[in-house]
């Protein structure tokens, strides 16, 4: 019961959290570079109920960075690496991604 009503309080949080900040073009598949830049940047200014990290962790690379590179990377790009894609409040925002991604993919080529 604790973990339902907990849940709901996170779905509840990233629904306040999840406004539109920037207006998307409809995707073209001449144009999917570009979208892709600007859903990204979408993205990167909605926070997510992980940690108040940006949804962009979501659809971080699969490669994994060089200590080097971590060692050279800002304090919040840090820590969106840090952090495990799994658990509660993953996936919510995992769904919230998917949610923003079909909105954004209906009824054009790339859905």
């Amino acid at each position: 019961m604790h973990d339902m009503v907990e849940r709901i309080g996170l779905e509840k949080d990233q629904q306040d959290k999840d406004k539109d900040t920037t207006t998307l073009d409809q995707f073209t598949s001449m144009k999917w570079v570009s979208w892709e830049l600007g859903f990204k940047t979408q993205l990167s200014q909605v926070l997510g109920v992980m940690q108040n990290l940006p949804l962009t962790y979501i659809i971080r690379s699969n490669k994994a960075p060089s200590s080097e590179e971590l060692d050279a990377m800002d304090t919040d790009t840090k820590r969106q690496w840090q952090v495990t894609l799994r658990g509660r409040k993953y996936d919510i925002d995992n769904r919230t991604v998917f949610r923003r991604l079909k909105m954004a993919l209906l009824n054009t080529d790339g859905w």
